[in-house]
């Protein structure tokens, strides 16, 4: 289908506008293998390039978008998992388990990628069963000026999984959680009022304010063979500079 369009230029007049002829049409986007849900919705095509929604594609990504209409900047935020030398790490053992987690800096610019992640590893020698939920290791965030912290919810599932010699889970910080705790600090401000769309569009709710956080794992499940439970943190201090 051929559509005609009326392009703007923002810094003209609007009747020096520019007409183009485009070419609609309804693709399957998969990512990494999967088929992405975009509402059926069309796209275009212009000189042989595709144009898609970039709010779209980054939450495909887990990344997030925001614009700032007084710089005219459009921002687009994640967290980076980016093979990267260790500058900050704790740990922890709890049987033969253990916890760790790692960042690449103990301070960040705002706006800047976190660089962390965690593991949980096995040391024993046997295999053994644990269950546990959506994942055995989550994250979280605190405010060390207000205590206020924030984690994603988990749903109420269990998950049995057989762990040998040297097998490891492994997870980076979401950008989710970094979502969660911006949106949730704003709910505590507004009388836990849900967000309004303005404040969704236009503000960076994938980054972390300026401030001192400790950031944490918490390691959580049930050794099967004899029924103990394990709930257990560790956690690294972060400044957003």
């Amino acid at each position: 289908m051929l559509l005609s369009l009326m392009i703007v230029p923002t810094t003209q007049e609007a009747n020096s506008s520019n007409q183009v002829n485009v070419t609609l049409f309804n693709p399957l986007i998969q990512i990494n293998g999967k088929d992405a849900d975009f509402n059926k919705e069309p796209l275009f095509t212009y000189h042989n390039t595709t144009y898609v929604p970039l709010r779209f594609l980054s939450h495909q990504l887990s990344a997030a978008t925001a614009y700032d209409a007084e710089f005219n900047t459009l921002y687009i935020d994640h967290t980076e998992s980016i093979p990267q030398k260790t500058k900050l790490h704790a740990s922890k053992h709890e049987g033969s388990f253990k916890l760790s987690i790692h960042s690449s800096s103990p301070s960040y610019a705002y706006g800047q990628p976190l660089n962390i992640s965690a593991r949980l590893e096995y040391t024993g020698g046997s295999e053994i069963t644990i269950s546990h939920g959506i994942a055995p290791i989550s994250f979280y965030i605190k405010d060390t000026k207000t205590e206020f912290q924030s984690e994603l919810d988990s749903p109420l599932i269990m998950k049995k999984e057989i762990y040998e010699a040297e097998d490891e889970y492994s997870s980076t910080l979401p950008v989710a959680l970094i979502q969660t705790y911006n949106l949730r600090q704003w709910q505590k401000q507004h009388t836990n009022q849900p967000p309004t769309d303005d404040f969704l569009r236009n503000n960076r709710i994938a980054v972390l304010p300026k401030g001192e956080y400790l950031i944490g794992v918490q390691a959580k499940y049930i050794i099967d063979t004899s029924g103990e439970s394990k709930d257990y943190t560790i956690e690294i201090p972060v400044t957003i500079q």
